[in-house]
Protein backbone atom coordinates (compact mmCIF):
# COMPACT_ATOMS: atom_id res chain seq x y z
CA UNK A 1 0.00 0.00 0.00
CA UNK A 2 1.35 3.21 -0.82
CA UNK A 3 0.61 6.93 0.16
CA UNK A 4 -0.61 8.86 -3.45
CA UNK A 5 1.04 12.15 -4.87
CA UNK A 6 -1.62 14.11 -5.29
CA UNK A 7 -1.32 17.82 -6.23
CA UNK A 8 -5.26 18.50 -5.73
CA UNK A 9 -5.16 17.72 -2.08
CA UNK A 10 -2.93 20.94 -1.38
CA UNK A 11 -6.35 22.39 -2.18
CA UNK A 12 -8.47 19.89 -0.70
CA UNK A 13 -6.68 20.34 2.85
CA UNK A 14 -7.21 24.34 2.24
CA UNK A 15 -10.83 23.80 2.09
CA UNK A 16 -11.33 20.84 4.38
CA UNK A 17 -9.66 21.99 7.55
CA UNK A 18 -8.06 18.92 7.23
CA UNK A 19 -5.08 16.08 6.75
CA UNK A 20 -6.50 14.34 4.09
CA UNK A 21 -4.47 11.06 2.80
CA UNK A 22 -5.54 9.14 0.22
CA UNK A 23 -4.41 5.38 0.54
CA UNK A 24 -4.44 3.73 -2.87
CA UNK A 25 -5.10 -0.46 -1.18
CA UNK A 26 -3.55 -3.53 -2.84
CA UNK A 27 -6.95 -5.99 -2.85
CA UNK A 28 -7.08 -9.01 -1.12
CA UNK A 29 -8.96 -12.13 -2.26
CA UNK A 30 -11.81 -12.86 0.22
CA UNK A 31 -11.29 -16.73 -0.33
CA UNK A 32 -7.80 -15.69 1.24
CA UNK A 33 -6.44 -14.49 4.51
CA UNK A 34 -3.29 -12.30 4.02
CA UNK A 35 -0.97 -14.35 5.59
CA UNK A 36 0.22 -17.63 5.10
CA UNK A 37 -0.09 -18.35 8.89
CA UNK A 38 -2.89 -20.34 10.75
CA UNK A 39 -6.11 -18.03 10.52
CA UNK A 40 -6.29 -15.56 13.92
CA UNK A 41 -3.15 -16.86 15.33
CA UNK A 42 -0.89 -14.01 17.40
CA UNK A 43 2.85 -15.03 17.86
CA UNK A 44 4.69 -13.07 20.50
CA UNK A 45 8.47 -12.68 20.41
CA UNK A 46 10.82 -10.47 23.40
CA UNK A 47 10.47 -10.18 26.94
CA UNK A 48 8.77 -8.01 29.07
CA UNK A 49 10.61 -5.04 29.94
CA UNK A 50 10.71 -2.46 32.86
CA UNK A 51 8.70 0.87 31.76
CA UNK A 52 10.90 4.18 31.78
CA UNK A 53 9.64 6.66 34.58
CA UNK A 54 11.64 9.48 33.18
CA UNK A 55 12.58 8.49 29.23
CA UNK A 56 13.06 10.94 26.87
CA UNK A 57 10.89 10.61 24.02
CA UNK A 58 13.26 10.17 21.23
CA UNK A 59 15.23 7.40 23.62
CA UNK A 60 13.17 4.19 22.29
CA UNK A 61 15.82 1.88 19.86
CA UNK A 62 14.37 1.46 16.60
CA UNK A 63 12.39 -1.20 15.25
CA UNK A 64 15.21 -2.56 13.63
CA UNK A 65 17.52 -2.73 16.78
CA UNK A 66 17.67 -6.40 17.59
CA UNK A 67 18.11 -5.44 21.09
CA UNK A 68 14.92 -4.01 21.27
CA UNK A 69 13.33 -5.56 24.06
CA UNK A 70 9.77 -4.74 23.20
CA UNK A 71 7.56 -7.55 23.20
CA UNK A 72 6.32 -7.77 19.13
CA UNK A 73 2.92 -9.58 18.17
CA UNK A 74 2.37 -10.50 14.68
CA UNK A 75 -1.76 -10.33 13.57
CA UNK A 76 -2.70 -13.09 11.44
CA UNK A 77 -6.27 -11.57 9.63
CA UNK A 78 -8.57 -14.22 8.39
CA UNK A 79 -12.04 -13.14 6.49
CA UNK A 80 -14.90 -12.19 8.40
CA UNK A 81 -16.87 -11.79 5.39
CA UNK A 82 -18.58 -8.93 2.62
CA UNK A 83 -20.04 -6.08 3.73
CA UNK A 84 -23.53 -6.19 2.04
CA UNK A 85 -25.21 -3.32 0.32
CA UNK A 86 -22.26 -1.28 -0.10
CA UNK A 87 -19.07 -0.98 -2.49
CA UNK A 88 -16.19 0.62 -2.03
CA UNK A 89 -12.68 2.07 -4.31
CA UNK A 90 -9.12 1.04 -3.81
CA UNK A 91 -8.72 4.64 -2.80
CA UNK A 92 -10.10 5.92 1.09
CA UNK A 93 -9.14 8.64 3.45
CA UNK A 94 -6.99 7.67 6.21
CA UNK A 95 -7.55 8.12 8.89
CA UNK A 96 -10.71 5.92 9.27
CA UNK A 97 -13.58 6.64 12.07
CA UNK A 98 -14.71 4.00 13.90
CA UNK A 99 -17.96 3.59 15.96
CA UNK A 100 -17.82 2.57 19.53
CA UNK A 101 -18.42 -1.00 18.07
CA UNK A 102 -15.73 -1.56 15.84
CA UNK A 103 -17.69 -0.71 12.65
CA UNK A 104 -15.51 0.82 10.21
CA UNK A 105 -16.61 4.55 8.47
CA UNK A 106 -14.75 5.21 5.22
CA UNK A 107 -14.47 7.89 2.87
CA UNK A 108 -13.72 6.36 -0.33
CA UNK A 109 -12.22 8.28 -3.29
CA UNK A 110 -14.12 8.53 -6.85
CA UNK A 111 -11.12 8.50 -9.50
CA UNK A 112 -12.89 10.97 -11.60
CA UNK A 113 -13.30 13.79 -8.79
CA UNK A 114 -11.47 15.06 -5.46
CA UNK A 115 -14.45 15.73 -3.85
CA UNK A 116 -15.54 13.52 -1.34
CA UNK A 117 -19.21 13.75 -1.26
CA UNK A 118 -20.31 10.24 1.33
CA UNK A 119 -19.06 7.65 3.69
CA UNK A 120 -19.91 4.23 4.06
CA UNK A 121 -20.11 2.18 7.39
CA UNK A 122 -18.99 -1.21 6.77
CA UNK A 123 -20.77 -2.73 9.19
CA UNK A 124 -20.63 -6.35 8.76
CA UNK A 125 -24.68 -6.82 9.38
CA UNK A 126 -25.23 -4.27 6.50
CA UNK A 127 -23.39 -1.12 5.38
CA UNK A 128 -24.87 2.05 4.50
CA UNK A 129 -23.91 5.74 2.97
CA UNK A 130 -23.81 8.83 4.30
CA UNK A 131 -23.87 11.37 1.55
CA UNK A 132 -24.07 15.70 1.20
CA UNK A 133 -26.90 15.03 -1.59
CA UNK A 134 -29.37 14.15 1.36
CA UNK A 135 -28.77 16.93 3.29
CA UNK A 136 -31.88 19.54 3.21
CA UNK A 137 -31.97 23.16 3.95
CA UNK A 138 -28.24 23.85 2.89
CA UNK A 139 -27.16 25.12 -0.74
CA UNK A 140 -23.47 25.19 -2.30
CA UNK A 141 -22.08 22.13 0.33
CA UNK A 142 -18.88 20.95 0.02
CA UNK A 143 -16.69 18.25 0.60
CA UNK A 144 -17.12 16.37 3.50
CA UNK A 145 -14.14 17.75 6.15
CA UNK A 146 -14.55 15.53 8.85
CA UNK A 147 -16.57 12.63 10.43
CA UNK A 148 -18.04 12.29 13.98
CA UNK A 149 -19.70 9.02 15.10
CA UNK A 150 -21.71 8.66 18.26
CA UNK A 151 -23.57 5.42 19.22
CA UNK A 152 -26.96 7.00 17.40
CA UNK A 153 -25.58 9.49 15.06
CA UNK A 154 -23.17 10.08 12.52
CA UNK A 155 -22.05 13.65 11.92
CA UNK A 156 -20.59 15.35 8.30
CA UNK A 157 -18.29 18.26 8.95
CA UNK A 158 -19.56 20.77 5.69
CA UNK A 159 -19.69 24.41 4.84
CA UNK A 160 -22.24 25.39 3.16
CA UNK A 161 -25.12 28.77 2.87
CA UNK A 162 -28.84 28.69 4.00
CA UNK A 163 -29.65 31.50 1.49
CA UNK A 164 -30.59 29.94 -1.87
CA UNK A 165 -29.67 32.97 -4.11
CA UNK A 166 -27.26 32.40 -7.12
CA UNK A 167 -24.96 34.92 -8.50
CA UNK A 168 -22.63 34.73 -11.00
CA UNK A 169 -19.36 33.54 -10.02
CA UNK A 170 -16.43 33.79 -11.92
CA UNK A 171 -13.71 31.96 -8.99
CA UNK A 172 -12.81 28.56 -10.36
CA UNK A 173 -13.82 28.85 -13.63
CA UNK A 174 -10.39 29.64 -15.34
CA UNK A 175 -9.13 32.86 -17.24
CA UNK A 176 -11.28 33.85 -19.74
CA UNK A 177 -13.92 31.51 -19.08
CA UNK A 178 -17.43 32.84 -18.97
CA UNK A 179 -18.54 33.26 -15.20
CA UNK A 180 -21.24 30.58 -13.74
CA UNK A 181 -24.48 30.73 -11.30
CA UNK A 182 -23.52 29.88 -8.10
CA UNK A 183 -24.62 30.47 -4.72
CA UNK A 184 -23.47 33.44 -2.68
CA UNK A 185 -24.94 33.58 0.28
CA UNK A 186 -22.56 33.62 3.58
CA UNK A 187 -20.88 30.50 4.12
CA UNK A 188 -20.40 28.87 7.57
CA UNK A 189 -19.92 25.83 9.51
CA UNK A 190 -22.39 22.99 9.59
CA UNK A 191 -22.49 19.13 11.27
CA UNK A 192 -24.88 17.52 9.36
CA UNK A 193 -26.41 14.77 11.37
CA UNK A 194 -27.51 11.17 10.18
CA UNK A 195 -28.92 8.58 11.91
CA UNK A 196 -27.16 5.38 12.02
CA UNK A 197 -29.20 4.36 8.84
CA UNK A 198 -28.41 7.23 6.41
CA UNK A 199 -31.34 8.87 6.92
CA UNK A 200 -30.66 13.00 7.61
CA UNK A 201 -31.93 14.71 10.77
CA UNK A 202 -30.45 18.00 10.81
CA UNK A 203 -27.48 20.51 10.07
CA UNK A 204 -26.35 22.19 13.50
CA UNK A 205 -24.42 25.48 13.09
CA UNK A 206 -21.52 25.55 14.69
CA UNK A 207 -19.72 28.88 15.96
CA UNK A 208 -19.57 31.72 12.99
CA UNK A 209 -16.92 33.27 14.70
CA UNK A 210 -13.84 30.76 14.09
CA UNK A 211 -12.62 28.35 11.45
CA UNK A 212 -14.00 25.04 13.16
CA UNK A 213 -10.67 22.75 11.82
CA UNK A 214 -11.42 19.65 13.59
CA UNK A 215 -14.68 18.06 15.26
CA UNK A 216 -15.50 15.14 17.73
CA UNK A 217 -18.19 13.51 19.64
CA UNK A 218 -18.04 13.02 23.31
CA UNK A 219 -19.32 10.04 25.29
CA UNK A 220 -21.89 12.65 27.07
CA UNK A 221 -22.99 13.74 23.75
CA UNK A 222 -21.30 17.41 23.69
CA UNK A 223 -18.74 17.93 21.01
CA UNK A 224 -14.87 18.89 21.16
CA UNK A 225 -14.18 21.59 18.31
CA UNK A 226 -10.90 23.29 17.50
CA UNK A 227 -11.00 26.51 15.55
CA UNK A 228 -8.95 28.96 14.26
CA UNK A 229 -9.68 32.85 15.29
CA UNK A 230 -8.96 34.56 12.02
CA UNK A 231 -8.89 37.82 13.07
CA UNK A 232 -7.00 37.33 16.58
CA UNK A 233 -4.66 34.32 14.86
CA UNK A 234 -5.32 32.11 17.58
CA UNK A 235 -6.14 28.32 18.00
CA UNK A 236 -8.74 27.49 20.19
CA UNK A 237 -9.80 23.97 22.08
CA UNK A 238 -13.42 24.56 22.43
CA UNK A 239 -16.32 21.88 24.02
CA UNK A 240 -19.64 22.98 22.64
CA UNK A 241 -22.95 21.52 23.13
CA UNK A 242 -25.18 18.99 20.59
CA UNK A 243 -26.20 22.20 19.84
CA UNK A 244 -23.20 23.45 18.78
CA UNK A 245 -23.32 26.16 21.14
CA UNK A 246 -19.24 27.16 22.27
CA UNK A 247 -19.60 26.41 26.66
CA UNK A 248 -16.20 27.00 27.44
CA UNK A 249 -12.58 26.37 26.08
CA UNK A 250 -9.81 23.76 27.14
CA UNK A 251 -6.45 24.72 27.15
CA UNK A 252 -3.73 23.81 24.63
CA UNK A 253 -0.52 21.84 25.26
CA UNK A 254 1.49 24.38 25.32
CA UNK A 255 4.18 22.67 22.78
CA UNK A 256 1.54 23.26 20.33
CA UNK A 257 -0.18 26.73 21.25
CA UNK A 258 3.53 28.56 21.56
CA UNK A 259 4.33 28.09 17.63
CA UNK A 260 5.70 31.03 16.56
CA UNK A 261 3.72 31.20 13.00
CA UNK A 262 0.60 31.73 15.52
CA UNK A 263 2.23 34.68 16.88
CA UNK A 264 3.33 36.06 13.36
CA UNK A 265 0.02 35.62 11.92
CA UNK A 266 -1.49 38.34 14.61
CA UNK A 267 0.39 41.35 11.94
CA UNK A 268 -2.48 40.26 9.29
CA UNK A 269 -0.13 39.05 6.44
CA UNK A 270 -2.43 36.65 4.20
CA UNK A 271 0.73 34.60 3.83
CA UNK A 272 1.27 34.23 7.64
CA UNK A 273 -2.34 33.95 8.48
CA UNK A 274 -2.03 30.85 5.63
CA UNK A 275 0.88 29.37 7.32
CA UNK A 276 -0.38 29.49 10.43
CA UNK A 277 -3.99 27.69 9.06
CA UNK A 278 -1.44 25.32 7.75
CA UNK A 279 0.47 24.43 10.79
CA UNK A 280 -2.92 23.28 12.11
CA UNK A 281 -2.92 20.70 9.59
CA UNK A 282 -1.08 18.30 11.43
CA UNK A 283 -3.19 18.58 14.57
CA UNK A 284 -5.71 15.41 14.46
CA UNK A 285 -8.19 14.22 16.79
CA UNK A 286 -8.43 10.27 17.16
CA UNK A 287 -10.65 8.31 19.32
CA UNK A 288 -9.48 5.96 21.95
CA UNK A 289 -10.63 4.89 25.55
CA UNK A 290 -14.01 6.48 25.06
CA UNK A 291 -12.27 9.40 24.97
CA UNK A 292 -11.07 11.99 21.93
CA UNK A 293 -7.31 12.63 21.65
CA UNK A 294 -5.85 15.34 20.47
CA UNK A 295 -2.16 15.19 18.96
CA UNK A 296 0.40 16.80 16.53
CA UNK A 297 1.60 14.48 13.84
CA UNK A 298 5.38 14.55 13.41
CA UNK A 299 6.14 16.34 16.99
CA UNK A 300 7.14 15.68 20.39
CA UNK A 301 4.23 17.36 22.10
CA UNK A 302 2.34 15.83 24.45
CA UNK A 303 -1.04 14.01 23.81
CA UNK A 304 -3.85 15.53 25.68
CA UNK A 305 -6.83 13.24 26.23
CA UNK A 306 -9.97 14.93 26.23
CA UNK A 307 -13.22 12.91 27.91
CA UNK A 308 -17.12 13.48 29.08
CA UNK A 309 -17.22 16.79 30.42
CA UNK A 310 -13.89 18.40 29.07
CA UNK A 311 -12.07 16.43 31.63
CA UNK A 312 -8.35 16.67 30.23
CA UNK A 313 -5.12 14.90 30.67
CA UNK A 314 -1.28 15.35 29.48
CA UNK A 315 0.88 12.15 28.39
CA UNK A 316 3.90 12.68 27.19
CA UNK A 317 4.72 10.00 24.39
CA UNK A 318 7.68 7.53 24.43
CA UNK A 319 8.59 7.23 20.46
CA UNK A 320 10.76 4.70 19.17
CA UNK A 321 14.53 6.40 18.13
CA UNK A 322 14.08 7.89 14.68
CA UNK A 323 10.66 8.10 14.33
CA UNK A 324 7.33 10.47 14.96
CA UNK A 325 4.07 10.03 15.99
CA UNK A 326 1.97 9.86 12.65
CA UNK A 327 -1.73 8.65 13.59
CA UNK A 328 -4.10 6.38 16.08
CA UNK A 329 -5.60 3.29 15.77
CA UNK A 330 -9.02 3.91 16.92
CA UNK A 331 -9.76 1.30 19.76
CA UNK A 332 -12.08 1.06 22.53
CA UNK A 333 -9.60 -0.10 25.68
CA UNK A 334 -5.85 0.68 24.44
CA UNK A 335 -4.02 3.08 22.39
CA UNK A 336 -2.73 1.82 19.21
CA UNK A 337 0.14 4.87 17.81
CA UNK A 338 1.23 4.35 14.37
CA UNK A 339 4.93 5.84 14.01
CA UNK A 340 6.13 7.37 10.82
CA UNK A 341 10.00 7.23 9.99
CA UNK A 342 11.74 10.27 10.25
CA UNK A 343 13.16 12.04 6.60
CA UNK A 344 10.68 10.71 4.50
CA UNK A 345 9.56 12.66 1.52
CA UNK A 346 6.19 14.48 1.70
CA UNK A 347 6.01 14.82 -2.26
CA UNK A 348 6.50 11.20 -3.29
CA UNK A 349 4.70 7.80 -2.25
CA UNK A 350 5.91 5.80 0.48
CA UNK A 351 5.07 2.25 0.84
CA UNK A 352 4.06 0.23 4.12
CA UNK A 353 5.92 -2.76 3.72
CA UNK A 354 6.66 -3.96 7.13
CA UNK A 355 10.07 -4.86 5.11
CA UNK A 356 10.78 -0.89 5.12
CA UNK A 357 9.37 0.13 8.34
CA UNK A 358 8.48 3.51 7.09
CA UNK A 359 5.33 2.88 9.46
CA UNK A 360 5.41 0.75 12.72
CA UNK A 361 2.48 0.51 14.88
CA UNK A 362 2.66 0.26 18.44
CA UNK A 363 0.48 -0.30 21.78
CA UNK A 364 1.20 2.36 24.00
CA UNK A 365 0.62 2.83 27.53
CA UNK A 366 -2.29 5.17 28.45
CA UNK A 367 -1.32 5.58 31.90
CA UNK A 368 2.83 7.00 31.05
CA UNK A 369 3.34 6.86 27.74
CA UNK A 370 5.71 3.76 26.78
CA UNK A 371 5.93 1.74 24.37
CA UNK A 372 3.93 -1.28 25.75
CA UNK A 373 4.47 -3.91 22.59
CA UNK A 374 5.38 -3.74 18.57
CA UNK A 375 2.26 -4.99 16.72
CA UNK A 376 3.27 -5.83 13.14
CA UNK A 377 0.82 -7.46 10.19
CA UNK A 378 1.17 -8.58 6.81
CA UNK A 379 1.89 -6.26 3.86
CA UNK A 380 -1.29 -4.29 2.70
CA UNK A 381 -3.25 -4.67 5.90
CA UNK A 382 -1.34 -1.91 8.22
CA UNK A 383 -3.54 1.07 6.96
CA UNK A 384 -6.80 -0.87 5.61
CA UNK A 385 -6.40 -2.02 9.71
CA UNK A 386 -8.92 0.74 10.91
CA UNK A 387 -10.72 -0.28 14.46
CA UNK A 388 -9.81 -2.33 17.46
CA UNK A 389 -12.82 -3.21 19.77
CA UNK A 390 -12.01 -5.73 23.17
CA UNK A 391 -8.68 -7.17 21.33
CA UNK A 392 -10.22 -7.73 17.63
CA UNK A 393 -8.76 -5.16 14.62
CA UNK A 394 -10.96 -5.02 11.95
CA UNK A 395 -9.44 -4.64 8.36
CA UNK A 396 -10.65 -4.05 4.81
CA UNK A 397 -10.41 -4.39 1.45
CA UNK A 398 -11.36 -3.92 -2.11
CA UNK A 399 -12.12 -6.88 -4.37
CA UNK A 400 -13.78 -5.19 -7.67
CA UNK A 401 -16.01 -3.13 -5.83
CA UNK A 402 -16.74 -5.50 -2.70
CA UNK A 403 -16.11 -4.72 0.13
CA UNK A 404 -14.30 -7.96 2.17
CA UNK A 405 -13.64 -7.79 6.27
CA UNK A 406 -10.57 -9.01 7.79
CA UNK A 407 -10.25 -9.74 11.20
CA UNK A 408 -7.37 -10.50 13.93
CA UNK A 409 -7.04 -11.54 17.58
CA UNK A 410 -5.03 -8.87 19.46
CA UNK A 411 -5.07 -9.97 22.68
CA UNK A 412 -5.25 -8.04 26.12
Amino acid sequence: MKRIPFNALVVLACLAGSDPRIFAQTSTPATQAPSASQPGETSQTGQPRQKPSSKPADAALTPDDPEEQIPVVRLEFKPAGVVPGVSGTSAFVNPVVCSADGVPYVSFMDAKSISIDSVTSLDPKGGHVFSTQQIQGLYGISSILGVSVTDSMVGLRITATKDPTKSPQTIGTGQGAPPMNGYSGKRRFFLAEFDLSGNFIKAVELPEELYIWRLAALPDDSLLALGYDLINARPHLMILDSGGERKRDLQIPAMMDENTVFSEASSGDWKKRNQALGALNSWQFAWARQKVLLFQAHSSAPILEVGAGGAVREVTIEHPKGYGIDSVLPSNDRWLIRFRKDGLSEMGAIDSDPKTKNYVLYEVDSTDGSLKRRIEMADGMFYSSSCEKDGTVTAFTIDQGKVNLFSADLGR
